[in-house]
Order: structure tokens, then C-alpha cells, then sequence
């Protein structure tokens, strides 16, 4: 025979009003948080989860008490941004506490297939959604209208979160990483990691993302970068740049010893890169020859892979095999002896 379960405490009874009241948008204006003791707020903060602190502070006039409860580092947030399926996914964990999985999704809240029954209101920022437990530690959020979870709304849901528990992000990704709107957000432009997941084209954004975290020597991650204007910020930017496919851009503006700078740690790793540079001279191409350890082509190895230019261009073609990849350079000019165009390839052992 099991043992029988204790009725919970008017202590606990209190606390579970207190979250259903919130649930319901009551917004208990005869219930002064200011007049709840410390001690007391610490015991409720005990006893509740990541969930319902969320559900607190929903309520507007305990937003500010609940967050003045929480220690700081009480929790790592991390957020997903998944542009295509227009969703937001937030994810918290917690030492001692059950994680926490909260996901912002487009529904159309008028189809009739759509089960509303277990609906609650929580109001994040300045906007209410409608929400249900989709889980023991988890809870959707729904968005009618997909407009609504665009980058605006994005940064004020995550704002407000990081307000509450008083941190920035420790993960933020986005397929579209590259919106204005993030640069307006300091718990965004600040998490210790930083991804799009998608090509980066936006040279003013770029720029100022990589000049913040660079001043805190946070890392930012990119699939790809395509920047058709030239680039005039630091090339010292670059270094915490992590790019994991390809990059175009426009070194018109660069130096011979600043493009080596840039360049070299992206060679192990890209698969292409594609730039313009400044009118190098054979006299370069040796330098940058010497600099990344290249060697001409020759009848030795047979490069496969096409990196044609316009007809009737002169090209040179530079290349080293490391860890049996062929890493292959090509610079093409217009004139005889300019060099103003550079693609670089990464080939597999069986494209050589």
C-alpha cells in the first residue's frame, strides 16, 4: 500500500493561487508586492518553477518583484530564431531545477481543428498570447499573425526575458542574423555566441556586430558572407569571425599584409572564397605565395575543378595540398601584370 499523499500546505495553496490568478490575467491590483517580505518572496521562489516565474511576471505589476527575486546567473538562456517555419524557440536551463522549453509558433487560432480549451493569456512586452503546456517542462506560445514574430517582435520577447532574469543571452541563432533590429538589442548584440545561419550581406550591420563583440572578444559565427562593398573597418575584426562555408567580398581597400592576415586562418577551413583585390603585382603573388606556402601548378597534380574567368583574361593559379586537400588559389586581371580578382577552392581528394 502506497503511502498516503499530505494535502498541500496553506502555504502551497496561497503560491498555486497566486499562479492561477496570473494564468487567468487577473492582475490583483490589492496585491502589493512591495508589502510581501523579502523572506517570504525567497520561500515563493522556492517553490515554484521556471514556468511559473515566467507566468508571474507576465502579470505587470509583479514583473519587477519577481525579477528582484532571482540571483543572478540563475539561469542560461539560449534562442533560436527559425525565420522559415516562423517560429522562436527558447530554451532555459537551470542548476536544481527542471529546464525549461518554451516555443513561439504561428498557428491560425481559427481553424477548427485547433484544440483552444487549455488556453491561458500571458502578456510578454506589450503584446498578449495566447499559451498552453505543451509538455511537464514545456509551454507554446502562439502567434496568429506571422507578421508578429518578425524582428521587432523577436527583440521585445527577448528583452523581456533577459530583463526579467536580469542576463543576456548565452546563445542566440537565427536563420536571419543579420536584421537591424538584433543591433538594437544588447542581450542579443552581447550573447556569448553569436550565429546566422544563413549568408550575411549587410556590410553596416556587419560591421558594427563584429566592432561590439570584438570590444568583449565574443566570437560570431556565419555560415557565409557576402559583402559587395569594400571593406574599410579593421581587418583585426575578422579575427572573431568564424566562417563555416564560403565568403565574397571586397578587399579593394586592403593591403597585401592585411589580406594575408584575414585570409590565412579562413584556408583550412572554407570551402570558397571569392575577392576582389588591389592591382597585385607578380611581385604580390610571390609575397602571398611565400606568406601561405603555395606553390604553382604544375604537371605534378592535375586540378580538376573550373575556376574559369572572362576570356582573355591573364590568370595565375597558386595551390598546396594539407591533410590530402588541394587548396587552390587563382588571381585573374584585365591588364598584364594586375591582378584585381581572387578565387580560392578547397578540394576534396577525389576532385584532384
Amino acid at each position: 500500500m502506497s503511502d498516503p499523499v499530505e494535502p498541500p500546505t496553506l502555504f502551497k495553496l496561497a503560491v498555486n493561487a497566486l499562479v492561477a490568478g496570473c494564468k487567468l490575467g487577473n492582475y490583483m491590483p490589492t496585491l502589493d508586492p512591495q508589502k510581501i517580505p523579502p523572506a517570504v518572496g525567497k520561500l515563493i521562489l522556492n517553490h515554484i518553477s521556471l514556468m511559473e516565474i515566467i507566468i508571474i511576471a507576465s502579470n505587470q505589476s509583479l514583473y519587477d518583484w519577481m525579477s528582484s527575486l532571482l540571483p543572478n546567473n540563475f539561469v542560461i538562456i539560449n534562442v533560436w530564431i527559425v525565420t522559415g517555419s516562423r517560429r522562436i524557440i527558447i530554451d532555459f536551463k537551470c542548476d536544481g531545477r527542471p529546464n525549461l522549453y518554451w516555443d513561439f509558433v504561428y498557428q491560425d487560432l481559427n481553424d477548427s481543428n485547433f484544440d483552444q480549451s487549455q488556453f491561458f493569456m500571458l502578456k510578454i512586452a506589450d503584446k498578449v498570447f495566447p499559451t498552453e503546456f505543451s509538455g511537464i517542462q514545456s509551454f507554446d506560445s502562439y502567434v496568429s499573425n506571422p507578421e508578429t514574430v518578425q524582428f521587432e517582435m523577436q527583440v521585445k520577447i527577448i528583452e523581456w526575458i533577459c530583463q526579467l532574469f536580469r542576463r543576456e543571452l548565452n546563445e542566440f541563432e537565427s536563420y536571419d542574423g543579420s536584421a537591424e533590429e538584433y543591433l538594437k538589442s544588447s542581450a542579443i548584440i552581447n550573447a556569448q555566441s553569436f550565429e546566422m545561419t544563413d549568408c550575411c550581406y549587410q556590410y553596416a550591420f556587419l560591421e558594427k556586430l563584429l566592432t561590439v563583440r570584438h570590444q568583449r572578444g565574443l566570437k560570431t559565427q556565419t555560415t557565409c558572407v557576402q559583402i559587395k562593398e569594400p571593406l574599410q573597418f579593421s581587418p583585426e575584426l575578422f579575427r572573431d569571425l568564424e566562417i563555416s562555408r564560403d565568403a565574397d567580398l571586397n578587399f579593394s581597400f586592403y593591403s597585401l599584409e592585411e589580406v594575408v592576415q584575414v585570409i590565412t586562418p579562413w584556408v583550412p577551413r572554407l570551402l570558397r572564397i571569392r575577392a576582389k583585390i588591389p592591382n597585385w603585382s607578380p611581385r604580390d603573388l610571390r609575397v602571398f605565395k611565400r606568406r601561405l606556402n603555395l606553390r604553382k601548378e604544375n604537371d605534378n597534380i592535375e586540378l580538376k575543378h573550373h575556376m574559369d574567368f572572362r576570356e582573355g583574361w591573364n590568370y595565375e593559379k597558386l595551390y598546396k595540398i594539407e591533410n590530402e586537400n588541394a587548396m587552390v588559389f587563382r588571381f585573374a586581371g584585365t591588364q598584364p601584370g594586375k591582378f584585381t580578382q581572387m578565387i580560392y577552392v578547397r578540394l576534396m581528394p577525389r576532385e584532384f
